[in-house]
């Protein structure tokens, strides 16, 4: 990773499927759980606010405890923004639908529960220190929660922000002051 121009926005999107080196090969990928840790932190170190997402699949066929521990290791140290995790599913005409190891639902869903829990932790660290913070929004739609004048948007570094108002246009760019945070949100008003 070179020098970081500011060109780009610092929201980098990192797939990581998986912890373990084990099911890393089993998946065909040519990265190793080192190696994914040693792109994260130089993309932190390079790049001032970044903020990183990934996705896991849990459950892969053969994983056990052990590599499902592996998983959840990479997620405590690399401290992604956010996840998107699901559970494995075999899909038709693929090799791993072909695996011995299928896990039981039951233990693909406490794997899930138990990674989720752990990343609902993490991204609401993660946000915290944006309370109090005015960031740049682009508004990108009227809230899907009901609220009159409730809106959302992105900031830069991509984190979903709400807030409200009665005279915004989608696609405008507006400072909101962050007045709370959530693990998959923040909250805000209208710096005037």
């Amino acid at each position: 990773i070179g020098k970081y121009t500011g060109k780009i926005v610092p929201a980098f999107h990192l797939p990581l499927q998986s912890g373990s080196n084990k099911i890393l090969s089993l998946m065909n990928r040519t990265y190793t759980r080192e190696r994914f840790v040693e792109i994260a932190e130089a993309l932190r170190s390079k790049i001032p606010g970044i903020t990183l997402s990934t996705d896991v699949i849990v459950g892969f066929p053969g994983e056990t405890d052990e590599d499902f521990a592996d998983t959840i290791d990479i997620l405590r140290r690399v401290r992604f923004d956010t996840v998107f995790a699901f559970n494995y599913s075999p899909r038709k005409g693929t090799p791993a639908a072909e695996m011995d190891g299928i896990l039981e639902p039951g233990i693909k869903e406490s794997r899930m529960n138990s990674l989720l829990s752990m990343q609902d932790e993490i991204s609401l660290e993660r946000n915290l220190p944006y309370v109090g913070r005015t960031l740049r929004v682009l508004v990108d739609s009227i809230s899907k929660r009901g609220d009159l004048g409730t809106y959302t948007g992105r900031t830069m570094s991509n984190k979903l922000v709400h807030f409200a108002s009665d005279d915004i246009k989608v696609g405008e760019f507006v400072d909101i002051e962050i007045t709370e945070a959530r693990a998959f949100e923040l909250i805000g008003i209208i710096k005037k």
